[in-house]
């Protein structure tokens, strides 16, 4: 089934670019910015390095799909920003979250201390920082937006060509649960031991390992970035050029272990040549892609 963009506060969802309402420097005060770069179609991040900070809060701003949210439960608080309704959420794992929510759209905005030392204070201050542009730009609609070719991965729902029927044969994967992320963009895959996301990325081209390795699985050729930890793996295949930008359409699988996996179940590396890598290549072969 194609996708069939709704009318939403930043029109199309999925070509929306965030990062044309985000202005890094004016963040300066906590510390050194990054310039933003786009992690997929619906997501846009930078960072901020504290002064005689050890590590860097991550900063970003991503599109949910329509019922992708909560904005009840413990200690989640509500607010105007530039006109929007702002959920605030209790700051938890060094990780201070937002939601602005429109009648048609909800923005998730996020600030995440990899260092685990700065106060709690100073992480959401920056994360309402961050919400205050982003809140501005969609009252005002002035998100732009990229032009995608016409056989972009932002016009495929993904959850329509992943079938939970027909899975790679890895073990433990039966009884999974489907649920579509971001207007299509992403499709998790969910049971009692895996949490699998299939989601289109954006990145430079060409893809390389990092600490990660090339691999092969059912004749397509995948890059695993980083190194697998014991309980997730991540490969990538890079898709199409995006016109008039530095970037490359990317199909993106993950494979985590959820809490009390047997132990006969693939972990490390395993999970990607077991777990991700298949099933990222039977997405390619339902979509006809290389």
């Amino acid at each position: 089934m194609a996708y069939l963009p709704p009318d939403t506060d930043i029109g199309n969802p999925r070509t929306a670019n965030l990062c044309s309402v985000i202005a890094p420097d004016k963040l300066s005060k906590y510390g050194q910015t990054t310039p933003t770069w786009q992690y997929s179609p619906v997501e846009c991040d930078f960072s901020v390095t504290p002064a005689n900070g050890s590590d860097d809060v991550g900063m970003s701003a991503y599109v949910y799909g329509p019922n992708d949210y909560d904005p009840t439960g413990t200690g989640v608080q509500s607010r105007v920003v530039s006109g929007e309704t702002v959920y605030t959420y209790p700051f938890t794992h060094h990780d201070c979250r937002a939601m602005i929510s429109t009648p048609t759209v909800v923005i998730g905005v996020q600030a995440q201390d990899y260092s685990s030392r700065l106060a709690a204070g100073r992480v959401c201050a920056m994360r309402d920082a961050l919400v205050a542009q982003v809140a501005a730009g969609v009252a005002k609609h002035r998100p732009r937006h990229l032009s995608y070719g016409p056989t972009s991965l932002t016009n495929v729902v993904m959850c329509d060509h992943i079938d939970v029927a027909s899975l790679p044969p890895f073990s433990h994967n039966t009884d999974m649960s489907v649920y579509d992320r971001g207007f299509g963009n992403e499709c998790d895959l969910t049971n009692s031991v895996y949490w699998v996301d299939v989601w289109v990325g954006l990145h430079p081209p060409p893809v390389e390992p990092m600490s990660g390795r090339r691999l092969t699985v059912d004749g397509h050729q995948l890059v695993q970035e980083f190194k697998a930890t014991s309980t997730y793996c991540q490969v990538t295949s890079q898709q199409d050029k995006v016109p008039d930008t530095i970037y490359s359409e990317t199909v993106e699988v993950s494979a985590e272990l959820r809490p009390g996996y047997p132990a006969d179940a693939p972990n490390g590396s395993a999970l990607c040549t077991e777990v991700s890598g298949p099933v990222l290549t039977a997405f390619l072969e339902q979509t006809g892609r290389k």
